[in-house]
């Protein structure tokens, strides 16, 4: 009496399962099946039985779509060997067609045998084989339950998953992937573990559908909000961000995208990027400590060559470790970070560097060397480090390293202040203000002391000020007419 209602059982249980197929659609497959021996053709057959309980029925077109190398097909199959629907239960057999769909690389057969290998069910043929299921096994979704055929939900998000599929792929039937874009449609309408994610791909890389990355992303972000293959989508969407395809809807998302794509060895931007949120508190809390480790990540290492990594994030460590922000202070150690930027030939490395070797940090005091480096820092007129030209302009006025020369201090202060050097421009006003390599000028003075205020020198405005006491009052109005002209 127990086994015949365990039998009735499916058959009240498919009363609500509406599987939106004509006949027509139906016939057309059989006749593929069976006339043209189609193994595409049995497989979506196969899955239309299932879906309506029949497993017996499905486990023969499954089989035969099996033995002619469908690995979807040998996928399920083991499925329902694993089981017992359809087939004896049989651990074997189920294992057997797993394998058959490994030789293919399908990705679920790998760790159906891993998982089985993990309860004990299943016997590695070699030495081999058992340390691939081990490291498999290892992994985070070899820990997920194996697959079970008995919920009527189930199977029928599943077969409207297969079917969509099968039309993606033109398995039996002619290719429409419109009709296959609705079936997966439905099937992340009924919580099909993968649909979302499928749809997400296609659109993504426009394979058989248009490309659109609003779409695709809409579809990752379902499938990662619902747990549908969560990682491969976090994945997916990490690469559009990255690429600049789309813009993350919050600074959780972002956080996530650049924490992905960090974990890929060489994808150095992305370490950067996250350092720098963490060490200016961009949308996570402010942490120097967390900034320091992204830097390093980002900045290469000697095995694998400084040049791998990133210039700034190398000289980002420099600034950290002289400084003693995140990191204990070591200036052997910032000498050591803002050589590897400098030795790439980056501009603001050599000014460090160059500083360094003026003050004696990390290494001995050498003037000559200092200019020598700031030369390096200031070659290239486009990328001319503001903080080289500066330094030059100083070592020119103190006669360090050089020839003491006002009228040489003065052009690089000139050069420096020109790209906004808020020091520079202070240092303008007061050689203008004590006629040092020029004659004396207050209004110029004047004009230079309050650029250097706006720029932001805190003792700027003092200056200014005290200019204006010396000024007379015919003069003073010149001062706003003059200083325009002169800065334009």
């Amino acid at each position: 009496m127990a086994d015949k209602e365990q039998n009735d059982s499916p058959k009240t249980t498919t009363q609500f399962i509406r599987i939106p197929l004509d006949n027509s659609q139906v016939e057309e497959w059989r006749r593929a099946a069976v006339e043209n021996n189609d193994p595409d053709a049995q497989y979506a057959l196969g899955w239309f039985y299932f879906s309506k309980y029949d497993d017996k029925e499905a486990a023969k077109l499954f089989r035969l779509s099996a033995e002619q190398g469908n690995s979807n097909a040998q996928l399920i199959l083991g499925d329902m060997c694993l089981n017992g629907k359809g087939v004896q239960q049989d651990d074997k057999e189920a294992v057997r067609w797993y394998r058959l769909a490994d030789t293919q690389s399908d990705f679920e057969a790998k760790f159906r045998l891993a998982r089985l290998f993990l309860a004990n069910r299943a016997d590695p043929i070699n030495y081999e084989e058992m340390e691939r299921w081990e490291s498999l096994a290892s992994e985070r979704e070899c820990f997920d339950p194996l697959p079970d055929l008995d919920g009527v939900h189930t199977r029928y998000t599943d077969a409207l998953y297969a079917f969509g599929d099968i039309y993606i792929n033109g398995w039996g039937v002619p290719q429409n992937p419109k009709e296959g874009v609705k079936w997966f449609r439905r099937a992340v309408a009924g919580g099909h573990e993968s649909a979302a994610f499928h749809l997400g791909f296609l659109y993504d890389h426009g394979c058989d559908v248009p490309q659109d990355d609003e779409e695709a992303a809409k579809w990752y972000r379902h499938a990662v909000s619902h747990g549908d293959a969560s990682i491969e989508a976090e994945i997916c969407l990490s690469r559009m961000y990255m690429s600049g395809r789309i813009d993350p809807q919050d600074d959780e998302e972002e956080l996530v995208c650049l924490l992905v794509a960090a974990d890929d060895d060489w994808n150095h931007s992305a370490r950067l990027e996250l350092a720098e949120k963490y060490r200016y508190g961009r949308g996570v809390p402010q942490d120097a400590t967390e900034a320091a480790y992204w830097y390093e990540c980002a900045a290469g290492n000697v095995i694998d060559g400084y040049e791998n990594g990133e210039e700034q994030a190398q000289i980002a460590l420099g600034e950290m470790h002289l400084n003693g922000e995140g990191v204990q202070q070591d200036d052997n150690e910032a000498f050591r970070w803002f050589y590897a930027a400098a030795d790439q030939g980056d501009p603001d490395a050599q000014y460090y560097i160059g500083m360094m070797f003026s003050k004696g940090k990390g290494v001995q005091q050498d003037y000559e060397e200092a200019v020598r480096w700031y030369r390096l820092a200031t070659d290239d007129e486009e990328w001319a480090s503001a903080d080289a030209q500066y330094a030059l302009g100083d070592m020119y006025l103190n006669g360090e390293g050089v020839p003491q020369d006002n009228k040489e201090a003065l052009n690089w202060y000139r050069l420096a202040a020109e790209q906004g050097n808020a020091d520079a421009q202070f240092s303008l006003g007061s050689m203008y203000l004590n006629g040092k390599g020029v004659p004396q000028d207050y209004l110029l003075a004047h004009m230079w002391f309050n650029v250097s205020a706006s720029s932001g020198n805190e003792g700027a405005s003092d200056a200014r000020n005290n200019v204006e006491k010396r000024m007379t009052p015919s003069r003073e109005t010149l001062i706003y007419s003059r200083q325009s002209t002169i800065l334009t």
